[in-house]
């Protein structure tokens, strides 16, 4: 049963049967050693994680399992054998990994790489299994809950050499998965050219026609404009989300996935290229299946475009080549502790597309530009080109795949990471064979149905194709010039990340508050867990918000989140006494807002920010909100030495002094009795109580405003008939002695009527009291003294 590729038949025919005529030459009956490679890549961080993160009776005797069934696939000479071709992919891979954030040179701190910081230093400093020790969380610490297979590796030599460790093994462990998808998708082209040829235009520059997209939806013009706006702001070219588009659908180029994510292109990339060339050999398809979910713990959602690829391997292969216990036994086993442990904690919202769109219409249409824009007119050329290649069942179902795939959202419906991950596997089988088509190679294994047509019938065809890849490397180099413009790197031994600073959008996601009682008995027992529920840093202030210190960052937690008042919340670090005023700014002015859409109503939040290297002794840090001024403010010692009871006098100092001036505005006589008593003072309303305790600095006040005229009201208010004004204690208000005050702008128009009262909290527990204030045929406001 010889296997024939471009140079001919191979070497090893993968019989895997005890008397085989050719039993005795190992190199004959092994897998090619990139083959071997990429199975160990898969394997180890599997194995890592059930020995460090299960019960001595249920981790070691499966990772024991996992090696014996991977023992017979993996056995032949582990001689490397450098040639021109490895040696130059190869090197070719190592660029490529120091372009990328990985390396630790170009664009490491974008949110995608801070979150993997967060999981890096989290698994290489904590204990395992790795709880995440959540800010303003009572409980015990979360289970750690992701798909580990890029970080555990890298995360073990943290934990035993140090953080410092992380600086050359997380590039190395990058690389070493690149290089090896690399040497699998140039696998049987015979010269270096025809295969760096192969990795620039299947790996480093594919992409779909970001640019022809915007003109599609756009027009030619305004298209063309925005596309170019965005690559000259430095944004990733993918199509924006605006209410006749709003949900994001492209299917991001490579470059920006190994970018953003490498995990999950890794996963997809591997899987598909050990099932494309070896489907038809029983070695192989013994450990299809356990191949699959060995790609399952570094990709979930890749893992599963993989599925219906796996699928093709029947359409040749006997049904007894695949009937083995490493896939009845073994796979299922890992494939339910997987499932198990992904299965534990809340699930995304997901749905169908046309539930996003108003219109069906408008789905279709932008369903469409995706199709032609991203793959179909791709596939369309190679399948010209190479007529053969539509006999091939893997390239049919990775455009099935394709296909398929956006019709259903997953996770956010104007971010679909369905969309962004699945697709993955179908994606480098299509650049696979594009990539063949461009190098004019044959097939690079038997069965692949690739066939060479005569190249001058072709000639049209074949430039059209470039021309199409050129348009979609467009979007590839953007990328890459976005990671050139962006150095700056922190070495991971001063980097203070943890996983629950940095991903506040997706906690709830990559957690387990509570765990199941049966993945409970199979973790390990855990030491130390009163340290774990402690957030991380030392406490400098107490106020709304509590400020944490770690190293060079502040972090800025609130224990319950008000979506409402986050709205309207910022932050300031600024530097002190640097500088004289009016000459030169501080080395430090940090002024920063919140995300309300990242925040969970009646959740912590978390807010924060890293000084730079260059940071003064002193900061000045606080809170304000805009058009109101400050809330609070204080003034900290970066190195150290303030102590929380420093910063305690000084935030009392700042609240009295407030509470003091809004008391003498407010005068003696309130307009409204009440929990707080409401005085007018100029265009003030000043709310105030005393005796006040804790519980009253929650409160929240409703201020309706109802003009003399309603055309003085804001358009997007006329139709109510009032201005709404509601607003916490917290954004404006003061304490001192045992007394707080508050207080909201009214505005300059003229005022027949005020509703006021007080809401309950949490939000939803009504109304605690209200009143009217009606000053008649005399309008508050007018030239008549009030």
């Amino acid at each position: 049963m010889p296997v024939f590729n471009a140079a001919g038949p191979s070497g090893w025919q993968g019989l895997w049967r005890r008397g085989s005529a050719r039993a005795d030459c190992d190199e004959c009956a092994a897998l090619p050693l990139p083959h071997r490679l990429a199975l160990v890549y898969l394997a180890l961080p599997v194995v890592v994680w059930l020995v460090g993160w299960f019960e001595w009776w249920v981790g070691p005797p499966l990772a024991a399992l996992l090696a014996l069934a991977l023992a017979p696939a993996l056995r032949g000479r582990w001689r490397l054998r450098a040639t021109r071709v490895g040696v130059g992919v190869a090197l070719a891979m190592l660029a490529l990994t120091m372009l990328l954030p990985a390396g630790g040179y170009f664009g490491a701190e974008t949110q995608d790489w801070l979150n993997h910081r967060g999981h890096l230093l989290d698994l290489g400093r904590g204990d395992w299994p790795t709880r995440v020790a959540l800010y303003g969380h009572d409980g015990a610490a979360p289970l750690l809950r992701y798909h580990l297979g890029y970080h555990i590796v890298p995360g073990l030599l943290g934990k035993w050499l140090g953080a410092w460790a992380l600086n050359w093994f997380v590039p190395f462990w990058t690389w070493a998965g690149l290089a090896l998808l690399a040497l699998l998708f140039v696998r049987g082209l015979p010269t270096l050219r025809a295969a760096l040829l192969a990795v620039v235009v299947g790996m480093v520059l594919f992409s779909g026609m970001d640019a022809l997209a915007y003109v599609l939806r756009e027009g030619p013009v305004d298209g063309a404009l925005r596309f170019w706006e965005r690559v000259r702001s430095r944004q990733s070219p993918i199509f924006l989300i605006t209410p006749e588009h709003p949900t994001l659908l492209d299917y991001f180029p490579l470059a920006l996935q190994l970018r953003n994510s490498p995990h999950h292109v890794l996963a997809a990339g591997l899987g598909a290229m050990l099932l494309l060339p070896l489907r038809a050999e029983p070695r192989f398809v013994g450990i299809a299946g356990l191949c699959v979910v060995l790609c399952g713990f570094t990709s979930l959602l890749a893992t599963l475009g993989l599925v219906p690829l796996g699928a093709c391997l029947f359409w040749r292969a006997r049904p007894r080549w695949f009937l083995t216990w490493r896939n009845l036994l073994v796979a299922p086993l890992l494939a339910g502790v997987l499932a198990l442990y992904y299965a534990s904690g809340e699930t995304r919202p997901h749905g169908w597309l046309w539930q996003v769109y108003d219109s069906d219409w408008a789905a279709v249409r932008d369903m469409l530009v995706l199709y032609l824009t991203e793959f179909a007119l791709i596939a369309a050329l190679v399948w010209r080109l190479r007529p053969g290649v539509m006999r091939d069942p893997f390239f049919v179902a990775a455009l099935l795949v394709l296909l398929a795939v956006p019709w259903y959202w997953y996770g956010d419906p104007d971010f679909s990471e369905s969309t962004l991950r699945v697709p993955l596997a179908a994606l480098f089988v299509l650049a696979y064979y594009t990539a063949r088509v461009v190098t004019g190679g044959a097939a690079a294994q038997r069965g692949d149905a690739v066939v060479q047509v005569a190249p001058r019938r072709c000639r049209v065809w074949f430039a059209l194709l470039l021309g199409v890849l050129g348009v979609g490397a467009l979007s590839a180099l953007a990328e890459y010039g976005n990671m050139l413009r962006r150095p700056g790197w922190l070495p991971y031994e001063e980097s203070h990340l943890t996983l629950a600073l940095v991903n506040i959008r997706g906690i709830e996601q990559r957690t387990v508050p509570e765990l199941p009682p049966l993945l409970a008995a199979l973790l390990r027992e855990q030491d130390g867990e009163q340290d774990r529920r402690r957030p991380h840093g030392k406490l400098v202030l107490q106020a709304d918000y509590h400020v944490y210190q770690l190293g060079r960052i502040f972090v800025f937690v609130r224990k319950a989140c008000d979506i409402d008042f986050e709205r309207t919340t910022r932050f300031f670090v600024r530097g002190v006494g640097v500088g004289a005023a009016g000459r030169s700014p501080p080395l430090i002015d940090l002024d920063f807002g919140v995300l309300p859409g990242h925040m969970r109503r009646g959740r912590p939040c978390v807010h924060w920010r890293r000084l730079p290297t260059a940071a003064p002794a002193r900061l000045r840090i606080g809170q304000s909100v805009p058009g109101e001024g400050v809330v609070w403010e204080a003034e900290v010692g970066f190195d150290g030495d303030a102590t929380s009871s420093r910063m305690v006098r000084e935030r009392a100092t700042f609240f009295a002094a407030r509470y003091r001036a809004l008391r003498e505005a407010a005068g003696s006589a309130p307009a409204v009795r009440s929990r707080f008593d409401a005085h007018l003072a100029g265009r003030d309303l000043v709310f105030v109580k005393n005796p006040c305790v804790a519980a009253d600095t929650m409160a929240k006040f409703l201020v309706h405003v109802f003009a003399a005229d309603v055309e003085s009201l804001p358009a997007h208010r006329r139709r109510h008939g009032f201005d709404n004004r509601d607003f916490h204690f917290g954004q404006r208000g003061a304490f001192g002695d045992s007394g707080c005050a508050t207080a909201a702008a009214l505005p300059a128009y003229p005022i027949q009527r005020l509703r006021i009262g007080q809401l309950g909290q949490p939000a939803g527990a009504g109304v605690l009291w209200q009143a009217d204030i009606d000053f008649g045929n005399r309008p508050y406001g007018k030239a008549s003294g009030r």
